[in-house]
């Protein structure tokens, strides 16, 4: 009969579980332990892998071998299902904490989403609600002054009359919007701005337009505070020198300048200067 081959530990003596002191002997190079549940199959396991009370022959240590106990211990740290595939797993611990680490954030990053998500929901039941809030006050104050409106509307009964207002050319029933009232230095149209500027007085800015050909005329518009600014067209055109002029009969000064000629239809048209009679007049002098 042929010499079986020794083993690398020559006994084991069990301390674990519900074992004291109990003795392992006449190992060989392969050994195989079986028995029933409680037997000590997993303890032996167990010792093996922790060296506890394991006896190395020839001296050595458990240090001089790489020592693999294949239990479920070592399943659970090397061995993972990948996702819900049958027969698919992941191997080695590296990849296993790798994997939870991934699982973790993942499962944050859903927190995260179903989070949002909640904000995002109670920030448009807010805002829908603010807008009918809005919608029931505005209701409710058209409600309240309905009464008001009536008895408003019936004492202003036959006084309310529509006018089409055009800014360049005045209300409809104007024939001439260039025409002067009796004492007044402006035609129809500025006076139309002076009337907004004393409805609108220090609320909002109001500007005077529409044949201002004199130093004098804009200087009166503006010093009698009549107009907050005037605009100047026709008159610059013809004339860049209407504004020094403008500020030296504001001094007491005279400057000369080109006066427009005021055509029907402006020639001083993109492209043709030189058919403004102004202009024309200009670069002869």
């Amino acid at each position: 009969m042929q010499r079986k081959v020794p083993s690398a530990i020559t006994n084991i003596t069990l301390n674990r579980a519900t074992f004291t002191d109990v003795p392992i002997d006449e190992l060989t190079f392969v050994n195989f332990f079986y028995g029933n549940n409680g037997a000590g199959k997993s303890s032996i396991a167990h010792a093996i892998a922790e060296d506890d009370g394991v006896v190395w022959a020839d001296g050595k240590t458990a240090d001089d071998f790489d020592v693999l106990v294949y239990n479920q211990d070592f399943i659970n740290d090397n061995f993972v299902n990948y996702g819900d595939l049958k027969g698919v797993f992941i191997f080695g611990e590296e990849d296993i904490e790798a994997k939870k680490k991934i699982a973790e954030l993942t499962d944050q990053k859903k927190q995260k989403m179903d989070a949002r998500q909640t904000a995002l929901d109670e920030h448009k039941k807010k805002t829908d609600g603010l807008a009918s809030a809005l919608t029931q006050f505005q209701d409710t104050c058209f409600s309240k002054t309905a009464e008001i409106r009536r008895r408003f509307d019936k004492c202003m009964d036959g006084k309310k009359q529509k006018k089409n207002l055009q800014v360049s050319t005045g209300i409809e029933e104007w024939k001439d919007p260039t025409l002067k009232e009796e004492g007044e230095p402006y035609n129809l149209i500025c006076k139309l701005g002076v009337r907004f500027h004393e409805h609108f007085k220090g609320r909002i800015p109001v500007s005077c337009v529409n044949s201002i050909m004199e130093p004098e005329l804009a200087i009166h518009l503006l010093e009698k505070d009549l107009v907050d600014t005037v605009d100047l067209g026709r008159a610059v055109l013809a004339d860049p020198a209407f504004c020094e002029a403008t500020l030296a009969a504001s001094k007491g000064e005279h400057k000369s300048f080109v006066k427009c000629f005021n055509c029907p239809r402006c020639q001083y048209g993109p492209g043709m200067p030189h058919k403004c009679p102004a202009e024309m007049k200009r670069q002869k002098n």
